[in-house]
C-alpha cells in the first residue's frame, strides 16, 4: 500500500521553503521536536519530485536531503517511496 502524505493546505513555512526551491537555493530548517519540520520537509521534496524530477533524472542528478535522526531518514524516504532520486541520510553519513 502506498502512503502519501496529503495537507489540506501549505504553512508559511512550507510557502518560505517552496520559495527557496523555485529560486533554486538551499534552506536550512530549525525548530524545535515536533514542530513538523519532516512533514515540511517530505511536502517540499514531494514539489521537486512532481516538478523538477523528471529534468534531474534525465541529466542525471539526485537530491541531498541531510536530517539528524535515522528515524528521520527512514520516515522521509518511506513517505518518498523509496525513490532514488533522493540520497537521505543523517548528517554523519554524508560525512
Amino acid at each position: 500500500m502506498k502512503f502519501r502524505m496529503q495537507r489540506k493546505s501549505l504553512t508559511d513555512s512550507d510557502r518560505q521553503i517552496r520559495e527557496c526551491l523555485v529560486q533554486k537555493k538551499s534552506f536550512v530548517m530549525v525548530a524545535g521536536a515536533g514542530s513538523g519540520k519532516t512533514t515540511s520537509l517530505i511536502t517540499a521534496l514531494q514539489f521537486l519530485q512532481a516538478n523538477e524530477g523528471p529534468r534531474l533524472r534525465r541529466d542525471d542528478k539526485r537530491v541531498a536531503c541531510i536530517t539528524y535522526t535515522n528515524r528521520a531518514v527512514d520516515v522521509i524516504s518511506g513517505r518518498l517511496e523509496w525513490d532514488s532520486l533522493f540520497e537521505v541520510g543523517t548528517l554523519h553519513s554524508f560525512l
